[in-house]
């Protein structure tokens, strides 16, 4: 994508709901933004995998690094002279970045990656935490992390695809992690043997390739060969949650879905069917609507515009760290370390933000 280093200090006003985003190259930053919602907390990285998802209920990281990587078939050297290639012949070759190259569009609901390949595979990545309105008081946000990925095939020829998704299901929590396939959600279902821990769920939006648990780590960072994943989910104890989807798209032709990261309670057996219901669209959709609701509350006009959009920055943040805890809302202002709350500072968070979200400071 040649123009991203161009594009990398300009400013961008969403032209639909009018809420300012900035670009930038995934190059220029040092780590990636932060989400949050009421039940959970996500750290990313500026490489766009995510760092690790806390739960704010149990105060504790439930889920370590999240990897998407992409990888286009081809055929070995010795197969050269064959006139066709066979499924058993293709071999899938990581698609290396230069993050230099990686347009980052940061966004109040979400953060969204643009990189081409040989400008013929456009891809695009949209990562985002669910929001719904805090103007309920018995309303909490999903807890589900979407990580949405669209191809586009500009070029002339078909392209053969390799999409995975690796997620280190233990998080902090114990090391006896055990994870089975469910097929009627697309997902790896994660559960420690040993311990009370949340479920994690690690799905697909479609039914994908192939799914395995293993302690392959070098199957993320491989440099050479992405190795087919195998359906067995023997492995147990600090595993890998791994899903591969295979797709094949014609000129012209584009494919969209998304990876669904959720964490929930083990007595929640129904928020399963939720998980695999909402679609990645939708869910942006009513959280752009419900940002844009939040945002344009108690606005702060001035001559200056970087001073009105700081102030809206300003109101993104706080949406961000207000959490649904047991006894109600309330903040803390050390999110995704830990979930204590101190009441001295939570005093003056009501303060500074009443003025848009009355409904959490009473």
């Amino acid at each position: 994508m040649s123009t991203a280093a161009e594009k990398s200090s300009t400013y961008h006003i969403d032209p639909t709901l009018a809420l300012p985003s900035y670009r930038t190259t995934a190059g220029r930053l040092g780590m990636g933004p932060s989400f949050g919602n009421t039940e959970l907390w996500v750290n990313t990285k500026n490489t766009g995998d995510v760092e690790r998802v806390f739960s704010i209920a149990r105060g504790q990281t439930v889920i370590g690094s999240i990897a998407i990587r992409f990888s286009i078939a081809g055929r070995p050297l010795r197969d050269a002279g064959s006139f066709a290639m066979t499924e058993a012949m293709k071999v899938y070759t990581p698609l290396s970045l230069d993050l230099e190259e990686v347009a980052v569009e940061i966004h109040p609901a979400f953060l969204r990656r643009r990189f081409d390949v040989g400008g013929s595979i456009y891809i695009t990545e949209t990562m985002f935490l669910p929001l719904s309105s805090v103007h309920d008081s018995k309303q909490s946000d999903p807890p589900v992390l979407y990580q949405m990925v669209q191809l586009e095939n500009r070029g002339e020829h078909e392209q053969d695809l390799r999409i995975n998704g690796f997620a280190r299901l233990r998080g902090d929590t114990s090391d006896d992690v055990r994870a089975a396939y469910d097929a009627g959600t697309f997902a790896l279902v994660a559960r420690t043997a040993s311990a009370d821990s949340p479920v994690r769920v690690f799905g697909l939006t479609r039914e994908p390739t192939a799914y395995e648990t293993s302690f392959d780590f070098g199957n993320v960072y491989s440099m050479s060969r992405t190795a087919p994943l195998s359906n067995t989910t023997d492995a147990h104890g600090d595993i890998l949650g791994s899903l591969q989807l295979d797709v094949v798209i014609a000129p012209g032709k584009s494919e969209r879905f998304a990876f669904k990261t959720g964490i929930y309670e083990q007595s929640e057996p129904e928020k399963l069917k939720h998980f695999a219901g909402v679609s990645g669209m939708e869910s942006l959709e009513r959280t752009l609507t419900a940002l844009d609701d939040e945002l344009h509350r108690g606005e702060v006009i001035t001559p200056d515009e970087v001073i009105n959009d700081g102030a809206l920055w300003s109101k993104v943040n706080m949406r961000r760290v207000m959490a649904r805890y047991p006894i109600g809302w309330l903040f803390t202002n050390d999110p995704g370390v830990t979930s204590n709350v101190v009441i001295r500072d939570c005093a003056w968070f009501v303060m500074g933000c009443d003025y848009f979200a009355p409904e959490f400071s009473r």
